[in-house]
């Protein structure tokens, strides 16, 4: 019998909320009218049930094995999973099994298809993480000027800002940084920032 201060149910390691349940446990005794040990647990409960679902999803026409579905996502769509009480970067596990040892310190599960829901092992490698973002640019994954998303302005305005930029010169000759960061609703520090090619430096 459990004696840790976990849920009652067997197979359930939350918290105790509630009548020695947890509270989705208790939620669905209340609701249901049922014993929930008798329900689905929450997902696999051991290395190698983890595995075990992770082999039986099936490659798609690339060969990535989507675990989209079967395996909640942390916020940046990397697959997690839990067992006991451990959770786990599941990319991490199968990288690891696939190798016969844990990862080293200081090292992570790569893609080398580039999809972080992919969990089939012969895609991924090891790496720092330095390393993985050097292969993230060689590839070209770098958001950059209006990929960002949130972009003010947009490559052909960038280059019409370094065309016609004229520099302050005197009182009377001012330039016309002001009248640019005015036409395109940017500060007059980008603009000085685009002359001097501190940013927007992939624009030619």
């Amino acid at each position: 019998m459990k004696t840790d201060p976990d849920c009652r149910v067997e197979w359930c390691t939350r918290p105790v909320k509630a009548k020695g349940l947890c509270g989705a446990c208790y939620f669905h005794a209340r609701v249901h009218g049922t014993d929930p040990a008798t329900r689905r647990p929450f997902g696999p409960r051991t290395l190698d049930e983890v595995l075990a679902m992770v082999a039986a999803i099936e490659p798609d026409a690339n060969g990535c094995r989507d675990s989209r579905g079967s395996f909640w996502a942390d916020k940046d769509g990397y697959p997690r999973a839990q067992f006991g009480a451990q959770r786990e970067v599941l990319t991490r596990l199968v990288l690891a099994d696939a190798l016969g040892r844990p990862l080293k310190g200081g090292m992570v599960a790569c893609h080398a298809c580039d999809h972080p829901w992919c969990v089939e092992r012969s895609h991924l490698w090891e790496g720092t993480h330095q390393d993985n973002l050097g292969d993230r640019d060689a590839k070209g994954r770098t958001a950059r000027g209006e990929g960002t998303g949130t972009a003010t302005l947009t490559e052909a305005a960038v280059r019409e800002i370094r065309r016609t930029y004229r520099p302050w010169m005197s009182r009377t000759d001012p330039g016309n940084r002001g009248q640019l960061a005015r036409r395109f609703g940017v500060h007059p520090t980008t603009i000085n920032n685009i002359v001097a090619r501190r940013s927007w430096t992939h624009v030619e």
